[in-house]
């Protein structure tokens, strides 16, 4: 038996969690707060944020962080 979903599944997640963010960025307006949107893929989260700025009514500022790992 296989963990990965379907990929209609993760559409259907990825548009539910972005729905939650753009309210969770819209009640905390006003006030301080720093959300973090974590995707494990350049174009996955490319996508995400252009439907993040099409969902939310608000300036979103975006800032992309590199990960560094080391191989011991």
């Amino acid at each position: 038996m296989s963990n990965q979903q379907e990929p209609e599944n993760l559409a259907f997640d990825n548009e539910s969690s972005l729905q939650t963010l753009v309210r969770t960025i819209t009640l905390s307006q006003g006030e301080f707060s720093l959300i973090l949107l974590r995707c494990n893929y350049a174009a996955l989260r490319q996508r995400m944020v252009q439907r993040l700025h099409q969902l939310s009514p608000l300036y979103i500022h975006k800032i992309t962080l590199r990960v560094y790992t080391s191989l011991k």
